[in-house]
Protein backbone atom coordinates (compact mmCIF):
# COMPACT_ATOMS: atom_id res chain seq x y z
CA UNK A 1 0.00 0.00 0.00
CA UNK A 2 1.28 3.48 -0.85
CA UNK A 3 1.96 5.81 2.07
CA UNK A 4 -1.06 7.90 2.94
CA UNK A 5 -1.44 10.71 5.41
CA UNK A 6 -3.99 11.92 7.87
CA UNK A 7 -4.29 15.68 7.55
CA UNK A 8 -5.90 17.46 10.47
CA UNK A 9 -5.51 21.16 11.28
CA UNK A 10 -2.86 21.38 8.56
CA UNK A 11 -0.80 18.72 10.34
CA UNK A 12 0.27 15.80 8.17
CA UNK A 13 0.62 12.45 9.96
CA UNK A 14 1.96 9.33 8.23
CA UNK A 15 -0.50 6.44 8.17
CA UNK A 16 0.97 2.96 7.67
CA UNK A 17 -2.37 1.34 6.89
CA UNK A 18 -6.06 2.03 7.39
CA UNK A 19 -9.51 0.61 6.93
CA UNK A 20 -12.54 2.86 6.58
CA UNK A 21 -16.20 1.92 6.75
CA UNK A 22 -19.21 4.21 6.53
CA UNK A 23 -19.06 4.81 10.29
CA UNK A 24 -15.47 4.40 11.45
CA UNK A 25 -11.91 4.64 10.21
CA UNK A 26 -9.16 2.57 11.82
CA UNK A 27 -5.61 3.84 11.30
CA UNK A 28 -2.25 2.36 12.20
CA UNK A 29 0.64 4.79 12.53
CA UNK A 30 4.24 4.76 13.67
CA UNK A 31 5.34 8.04 15.19
CA UNK A 32 8.76 9.10 16.33
CA UNK A 33 9.50 10.35 19.83
CA UNK A 34 9.43 14.05 18.86
CA UNK A 35 6.11 13.74 16.98
CA UNK A 36 4.23 11.71 19.58
CA UNK A 37 3.49 14.43 22.15
CA UNK A 38 2.28 16.99 19.54
CA UNK A 39 0.04 14.24 18.11
CA UNK A 40 -1.26 13.38 21.59
CA UNK A 41 -1.92 17.09 22.24
CA UNK A 42 -3.86 17.34 18.97
CA UNK A 43 -5.82 14.21 19.88
CA UNK A 44 -6.67 15.42 23.40
CA UNK A 45 -7.59 18.88 22.11
CA UNK A 46 -10.14 17.31 19.78
CA UNK A 47 -11.43 14.38 21.81
CA UNK A 48 -12.03 16.57 24.85
CA UNK A 49 -13.33 19.70 23.20
CA UNK A 50 -13.69 20.32 19.50
CA UNK A 51 -16.07 17.54 18.48
CA UNK A 52 -16.63 17.07 14.77
CA UNK A 53 -13.95 18.51 12.47
CA UNK A 54 -12.67 18.19 8.91
CA UNK A 55 -9.82 15.88 8.02
CA UNK A 56 -8.32 14.12 5.07
CA UNK A 57 -6.82 10.68 4.47
CA UNK A 58 -4.94 10.56 1.20
CA UNK A 59 -7.19 12.42 -1.23
CA UNK A 60 -10.43 11.67 0.64
CA UNK A 61 -11.84 14.53 2.70
CA UNK A 62 -14.44 13.89 5.37
CA UNK A 63 -15.71 15.04 8.74
CA UNK A 64 -15.40 13.02 11.89
CA UNK A 65 -14.17 12.93 15.44
CA UNK A 66 -11.34 11.20 17.25
CA UNK A 67 -12.35 8.07 19.11
CA UNK A 68 -10.26 5.39 20.81
CA UNK A 69 -6.48 5.73 20.74
CA UNK A 70 -4.23 2.78 21.52
CA UNK A 71 -0.46 3.14 21.60
CA UNK A 72 2.67 1.52 22.97
CA UNK A 73 5.99 2.79 24.33
CA UNK A 74 7.52 2.50 20.84
CA UNK A 75 4.95 5.03 19.53
CA UNK A 76 2.99 2.54 17.45
CA UNK A 77 -0.50 3.99 17.29
CA UNK A 78 -4.00 2.74 16.42
CA UNK A 79 -6.39 5.65 16.03
CA UNK A 80 -10.12 5.16 15.51
CA UNK A 81 -12.03 8.01 13.95
CA UNK A 82 -15.81 8.22 13.92
CA UNK A 83 -17.00 9.20 10.44
CA UNK A 84 -19.72 11.81 10.21
CA UNK A 85 -22.13 10.73 7.47
CA UNK A 86 -24.36 13.60 6.34
CA UNK A 87 -26.85 11.19 4.77
CA UNK A 88 -27.55 9.07 7.84
CA UNK A 89 -27.58 11.22 10.93
CA UNK A 90 -28.06 14.76 12.14
CA UNK A 91 -25.07 16.72 13.44
CA UNK A 92 -26.75 17.30 16.82
CA UNK A 93 -27.20 13.57 17.29
CA UNK A 94 -23.49 12.96 16.66
CA UNK A 95 -22.63 15.82 18.99
CA UNK A 96 -24.64 14.11 21.71
CA UNK A 97 -22.91 10.78 21.12
CA UNK A 98 -19.52 12.48 21.15
CA UNK A 99 -20.18 14.13 24.53
CA UNK A 100 -21.31 11.03 26.42
CA UNK A 101 -18.43 11.13 28.90
CA UNK A 102 -18.92 14.84 29.59
CA UNK A 103 -22.64 14.26 29.97
CA UNK A 104 -22.03 11.46 32.48
CA UNK A 105 -19.79 13.71 34.56
CA UNK A 106 -22.45 16.44 34.48
CA UNK A 107 -25.13 13.98 35.61
CA UNK A 108 -22.84 12.74 38.38
CA UNK A 109 -22.26 16.34 39.56
CA UNK A 110 -25.97 17.19 39.41
CA UNK A 111 -26.96 14.10 41.39
CA UNK A 112 -24.24 14.86 43.93
CA UNK A 113 -25.72 18.33 44.45
CA UNK A 114 -29.15 16.72 44.81
CA UNK A 115 -27.75 14.36 47.49
CA UNK A 116 -26.43 17.41 49.38
CA UNK A 117 -29.84 19.10 49.28
CA UNK A 118 -31.69 15.94 50.34
CA UNK A 119 -29.27 15.45 53.22
CA UNK A 120 -29.58 19.11 54.31
CA UNK A 121 -33.38 18.80 54.25
CA UNK A 122 -33.20 15.66 56.39
CA UNK A 123 -34.64 13.40 53.69
CA UNK A 124 -31.41 11.38 53.54
CA UNK A 125 -29.04 10.70 56.40
CA UNK A 126 -25.25 10.74 55.99
CA UNK A 127 -24.90 7.01 55.28
CA UNK A 128 -27.68 7.06 52.65
CA UNK A 129 -26.12 10.09 50.98
CA UNK A 130 -22.67 8.44 51.01
CA UNK A 131 -24.15 5.24 49.55
CA UNK A 132 -25.80 7.16 46.68
CA UNK A 133 -22.64 9.16 45.97
CA UNK A 134 -20.66 5.93 45.77
CA UNK A 135 -23.19 4.52 43.27
CA UNK A 136 -22.96 7.66 41.17
CA UNK A 137 -19.20 7.78 41.05
CA UNK A 138 -18.24 7.26 37.41
CA UNK A 139 -14.55 6.29 37.17
CA UNK A 140 -12.86 8.71 34.81
CA UNK A 141 -10.48 5.93 33.68
CA UNK A 142 -13.43 3.98 32.31
CA UNK A 143 -14.29 6.95 30.11
CA UNK A 144 -10.76 7.61 28.90
CA UNK A 145 -10.48 6.99 25.18
CA UNK A 146 -6.69 6.65 25.11
CA UNK A 147 -4.85 3.61 26.38
CA UNK A 148 -1.21 2.56 26.61
CA UNK A 149 -0.71 -1.12 25.81
CA UNK A 150 2.49 -3.14 26.26
CA UNK A 151 2.89 -4.07 22.58
CA UNK A 152 0.32 -2.73 20.12
CA UNK A 153 0.95 -5.30 17.37
CA UNK A 154 0.55 -8.24 19.77
CA UNK A 155 -2.49 -6.62 21.37
CA UNK A 156 -4.26 -6.17 18.01
CA UNK A 157 -3.43 -9.75 17.00
CA UNK A 158 -4.76 -11.13 20.31
CA UNK A 159 -7.96 -9.08 19.98
CA UNK A 160 -8.36 -9.96 16.27
CA UNK A 161 -8.36 -6.26 15.42
CA UNK A 162 -5.54 -5.97 12.89
CA UNK A 163 -6.36 -3.91 9.80
CA UNK A 164 -6.36 -7.09 7.67
CA UNK A 165 -8.79 -8.80 10.06
CA UNK A 166 -11.06 -5.75 10.04
CA UNK A 167 -11.01 -5.73 6.22
CA UNK A 168 -11.81 -9.46 6.10
CA UNK A 169 -14.77 -9.03 8.46
CA UNK A 170 -15.99 -6.08 6.40
CA UNK A 171 -16.15 -8.23 3.26
CA UNK A 172 -18.36 -10.85 4.92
Amino acid sequence: MNMVYLICENKKIDVIDYYKTKKICYMDMKLCDKDFQPFLDLYCDHVYGKGIFSMQIGEEKFEGWFGQLLYDKDFNVRLCIGVYNHDEIERDEYGYVYNIKDSLWEVENTLSVLCNILQEEGILDGSQSAYLRNQLNCPKRALDFKCLVKNLDKYLIEKHETINELRARGKQ
